[in-house]
């Protein structure tokens, strides 16, 4: 049996998308997997204001719960996760 530690990810998302996921109305997202990500890795999205163009210091973890390229462009993927339970 393989063991694998979870990685913590660092992303910014737009607050539409943002608030979105916190209203669990989204519950996959697209990424580039420039990231090497894998189901069980833990994603901690920061909520990013496109007018102001800063960080609004909101927060949400979400844990990988699959991974598909399906009609993806290449080195492209659909993460679809669930919020993270402390």
């Amino acid at each position: 049996m393989e063991f694998y530690e979870e990685m913590f990810i660092h992303l910014k998302i737009e607050k539409i998308y943002f608030e979105a996921i916190e209203n669990n109305k989204k519950t996959c997202e697209i990424r580039k997997n420039d990231r090497d990500f894998r189901v069980g890795d833990i994603i901690v999205l920061h909520e990013y204001d496109l007018e102001s163009e800063q960080q609004t210091g909101k927060t949400i973890e979400l844990q990988i719960t699959w991974i598909d390229t399906y009609y993806q462009q290449n080195n492209y993927v659909v993460l679809s996760f669930c919020k993270k339970k402390r």
